[in-house]
């Protein structure tokens, strides 16, 4: 399979996982909301997917989801996003994969 931006020949390797910390806390001291895209990428363009674009699309509703996930728990903080690429053959992306084929 090959990565999903034009132009790129690469073979795609990995996903790109949006990551949204806790508002007011050390990224070191709890684990940020993520959400995995299916957007198969080479390692270098899964970590150059653009965050801020994707979060401030008005046809996107990541942020209201990312705020949906972190209800009764400390708001997001969308200016401290993050994209962190994933391995397609992680155990992170298995469980999304077996997840999404058992729904269907």
């Amino acid at each position: 399979m090959k990565c999903s931006w034009s132009d790129c020949q690469a073979v795609a390797t990995h996903l790109p996982k949006i990551c949204v910390p806790a508002l007011g806390h050390a990224l070191e001291s709890h684990q940020p909301l993520g959400a995995i895209l299916n957007l198969p990428a080479c390692r270098e363009h899964a970590k150059a997917f653009d965050i801020e674009e994707l979060l401030n699309l008005p046809v996107t509703k990541f942020r209201i989801v990312f705020e949906l996930l972190a209800r009764g728990k400390c708001p997001p903080d969308f200016d401290r996003a993050y994209v962190q690429p994933v391995p397609l053959d992680s155990e992170e992306v298995l469980m999304v994969v077996v997840k999404s084929n058992a729904r269907q």
